[in-house]
Protein backbone atom coordinates (compact mmCIF):
# COMPACT_ATOMS: atom_id res chain seq x y z
CA UNK A 1 0.00 0.00 0.00
CA UNK A 2 2.57 2.57 0.83
CA UNK A 3 4.09 1.66 -3.03
CA UNK A 4 0.52 2.92 -4.08
CA UNK A 5 0.31 5.95 -2.65
CA UNK A 6 3.62 6.98 -3.04
CA UNK A 7 2.76 6.29 -7.05
CA UNK A 8 -0.08 8.16 -6.49
CA UNK A 9 1.60 10.88 -4.47
CA UNK A 10 4.22 11.40 -7.03
CA UNK A 11 3.89 10.25 -10.43
CA UNK A 12 3.09 13.08 -12.80
CA UNK A 13 0.06 11.38 -14.36
CA UNK A 14 -2.85 9.11 -13.44
CA UNK A 15 -2.62 5.73 -13.65
CA UNK A 16 -5.83 4.12 -13.62
CA UNK A 17 -5.00 1.15 -11.88
CA UNK A 18 -3.71 2.94 -8.93
CA UNK A 19 -6.86 5.06 -8.41
CA UNK A 20 -9.01 1.64 -8.58
CA UNK A 21 -6.25 -0.37 -6.18
CA UNK A 22 -6.77 2.63 -3.81
CA UNK A 23 -10.81 1.99 -3.58
CA UNK A 24 -10.31 -1.47 -3.34
CA UNK A 25 -7.97 -1.23 -0.69
CA UNK A 26 -9.67 1.23 0.89
CA UNK A 27 -12.79 -0.52 0.72
CA UNK A 28 -11.59 -4.06 2.69
CA UNK A 29 -12.76 -4.14 6.26
CA UNK A 30 -10.77 -2.30 8.26
CA UNK A 31 -9.35 -0.66 5.29
CA UNK A 32 -6.18 -1.11 4.17
CA UNK A 33 -3.17 1.36 5.56
CA UNK A 34 0.25 2.21 4.28
CA UNK A 35 3.44 1.72 6.30
CA UNK A 36 4.33 5.35 6.93
CA UNK A 37 7.86 4.64 7.84
CA UNK A 38 8.33 3.11 4.18
CA UNK A 39 6.14 5.35 2.46
CA UNK A 40 8.53 8.53 4.09
CA UNK A 41 11.51 6.59 2.66
CA UNK A 42 10.45 6.35 -0.85
CA UNK A 43 9.12 10.35 -0.37
CA UNK A 44 12.59 11.35 0.77
CA UNK A 45 13.89 9.30 -2.30
CA UNK A 46 11.67 11.15 -4.77
CA UNK A 47 10.93 14.40 -3.29
CA UNK A 48 13.74 15.51 -1.33
CA UNK A 49 14.12 14.63 3.08
CA UNK A 50 11.37 16.15 4.37
CA UNK A 51 9.41 17.39 1.50
CA UNK A 52 6.91 15.78 2.27
CA UNK A 53 5.04 14.42 5.08
CA UNK A 54 4.38 10.23 4.71
CA UNK A 55 1.52 11.01 8.01
CA UNK A 56 -0.54 13.33 5.61
CA UNK A 57 -0.78 11.08 2.77
CA UNK A 58 -5.03 11.38 3.01
CA UNK A 59 -4.40 14.75 2.75
CA UNK A 60 -1.84 14.78 0.21
CA UNK A 61 -4.48 12.67 -1.76
CA UNK A 62 -7.24 14.82 -1.92
CA UNK A 63 -5.43 17.79 -2.97
CA UNK A 64 -4.69 15.68 -5.86
CA UNK A 65 -8.65 15.35 -6.94
CA UNK A 66 -9.55 18.70 -8.43
CA UNK A 67 -7.32 17.84 -11.30
CA UNK A 68 -7.99 13.66 -11.68
CA UNK A 69 -10.61 13.07 -14.75
CA UNK A 70 -12.42 9.94 -13.08
CA UNK A 71 -14.29 9.45 -16.30
CA UNK A 72 -11.21 8.91 -18.31
CA UNK A 73 -9.40 7.17 -15.59
CA UNK A 74 -12.78 4.56 -15.06
CA UNK A 75 -12.85 4.34 -18.75
CA UNK A 76 -9.16 3.24 -19.09
CA UNK A 77 -9.07 0.85 -16.16
CA UNK A 78 -12.29 -0.82 -17.30
CA UNK A 79 -11.27 -3.61 -19.65
CA UNK A 80 -8.70 -4.86 -16.95
CA UNK A 81 -11.59 -5.23 -14.45
CA UNK A 82 -12.82 -8.72 -14.29
CA UNK A 83 -16.31 -6.76 -13.52
CA UNK A 84 -16.13 -3.88 -15.98
CA UNK A 85 -18.88 -2.14 -14.42
CA UNK A 86 -16.71 -1.58 -11.08
CA UNK A 87 -15.04 1.03 -13.23
CA UNK A 88 -18.15 3.33 -12.72
CA UNK A 89 -16.87 3.44 -8.97
CA UNK A 90 -13.93 5.62 -9.46
CA UNK A 91 -15.43 9.22 -8.82
CA UNK A 92 -14.07 11.80 -6.56
CA UNK A 93 -16.98 11.28 -4.16
CA UNK A 94 -15.95 7.84 -3.75
CA UNK A 95 -12.46 8.74 -3.17
CA UNK A 96 -12.82 11.52 -0.68
CA UNK A 97 -14.81 9.18 0.79
CA UNK A 98 -12.50 6.03 1.22
CA UNK A 99 -9.67 8.49 2.39
CA UNK A 100 -11.80 9.91 4.95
Amino acid sequence: MAGKVHALLTRQYSKSRDWYDLLWYRGKVPPVEPNLGQLQKALDQTQGAGAMDSSGWKGHLIETLNDLDCPAIAADVKSFLEHPSDATLITVENIRSVLA
